[in-house]
């Protein structure tokens, strides 16, 4: 039986989960802490959970948690698929699957366009879901470098930054610091109460995974706040975890300057040296330090549309503001096709109008994987992307230079404290 969790499944979906991952293993998951989570976190909805249940058996578990993803200063919602485990006696019978669809129905009825999750590359699971319609966004990477190497190339550098441990009345700095830093480079939108989470009692740093101890957070100042970081520590942890106890990570690094983000490295690198902690692993936007070592992780971010048209109407009012603010304009209607269905563009000014399927002579055809990148801005606009074109009274010049304009690269960064 395929239904909604209701009240007392918590109990066989924290069974469930133990069995399949290692990692709640390992923590010990416990049903006090998937009713924490539940309470903690405002997108963790009873009516987007969903299981599968033989003989009283809780035998496959799908999660749908509520994000809003950032596109250009504004919060698009999403559903950030989460926990898909099956139990191993019933796999190969598909209820992953109908599961699956099941949470892409209900997003679907809350009028939510997107989904995305992450998965391990190129494993079952990786497969199960590219046959449901997601495609590859982009890959884990991290920076990984020893202390020492951080201590050594930091000291170079002359810093006029005051760094101390984040207090709980930073909440509205570090809001402030995020949204300036997410303006730029997308993510996901927080709220103020985001903060309670990761500087309240119970320290979040992955879906359930949580600590009283060990997750801290440092500010730094210079006439006012610069930056910020957020720092996992196994070896000072109350439970047990899958990072192991000699490496550190940094899971959320915001700074307005490469000074500031060289002085909260230089403060981790300086503490973490005086607990005898070895390695760090960063992740950054952009790579910081000569001495790292660029490392793609075996995770991957996917996504699918579940409903394109409507994704892309709610997106108009953006599109229409990268036209105006180029400065150019168009008078153009083309039919957009990709695997998902097919929409109709229209250009008139610097308007952009998304609307239902027309037949219009004017079309061209885009891989959905391809299409998806470009509209989130994991990749720019360009003219390998179009597999079909069939053009007459549009000119291709025209058009090119339009898409350019309406889909710049921005490579939008998650966070991996931000993961569900």
């Amino acid at each position: 039986m395929f239904r909604v969790y209701k009240a007392g499944d918590e109990g066989g979906i924290v069974s469930l989960l133990r069995e399949c991952f290692n990692s709640y293993r390992e923590w010990g998951l416990t049903v006090n802490d998937w009713f924490n989570l539940r309470s903690d976190d405002p997108g963790f909805l009873d009516s987007l959970v969903f299981v599968a249940e033989d003989d009283g058996t809780i035998a496959g578990h799908v999660q749908a948690v509520l994000k809003d993803l950032r596109v250009d200063g504004r919060c698009m919602s999403f559903g950030g698929i989460a926990n898909v485990a099956t139990k191993p006696s019933y796999r190969g019978r598909g209820i992953a699957s109908n599961l699956l669809r099941m949470a892409h129905d209900s997003l679907r009825n809350m009028e939510i366009h997107l989904a995305m999750l992450y998965t391990g590359l190129r494993g079952v699971p990786h497969r199960v879901y590219r046959r449901l319609g997601y495609v590859d966004l982009a890959l884990e990477r991290r920076e990984v470098c020893s202390v020492k190497d951080v201590l050594d190339e930091v000291e170079t550098y002359k810093l006029e930054f005051d760094v101390r441990e984040v207090e709980e009345g930073d909440r509205d700095a570090l809001l402030k610091l995020y949204n300036e830093w997410s303006k730029i480079h997308g993510g996901i939108c927080r709220e103020k109460g985001y903060w309670s989470r990761i500087i309240g009692e119970r320290r979040y740093y992955h879906t359930f995974f949580y600590d009283t101890r060990g997750i801290l957070g440092f500010l730094a100042e210079r006439e006012g706040p610069e930056g910020y970081v957020i720092l996992v520590v196994p070896k000072l942890m109350n439970r047990g975890t899958w990072m192991r106890s000699d490496t550190a990570e940094v899971i959320d690094m915001v700074y307005r300057s490469k000074g500031a983000a060289y002085a909260l490295l230089k403060h981790v690198a300086k503490f973490l040296e005086r607990i005898g902690v070895k390695e760090l692993v960063i992740s950054s936007p952009e790579k910081l330090l000569w001495s790292s070592e660029s490392v793609n992780g075996e995770g991957v971010l996917m996504g699918l549309l579940l409903d394109q048209t409507s994704f892309m109407e709610s997106m108009s009012e953006v599109l229409s503001e990268r036209l105006d603010e180029s400065g150019l304009g168009a008078d153009l209607k083309v039919k957009l096709e990709t695997e998902y269905g097919a929409f109709t563009l229209r250009v008139r000014g610097s308007e952009v109008k998304v609307s239902k399927d027309e037949e219009l002579d004017d079309k061209i055809h885009m891989g959905s994987s391809e299409f998806l990148r470009m509209i989130l801005g994991f990749r720019g606009f360009s003219e390998e992307m179009i597999e079909k074109a069939n053009l007459i009274s549009v000119s291709w010049r025209k058009l090119r230079t339009i898409l350019q304009l309406m889909f710049p690269r921005s490579k939008p960064v998650i966070q991996p404290i931000d993961i569900w």
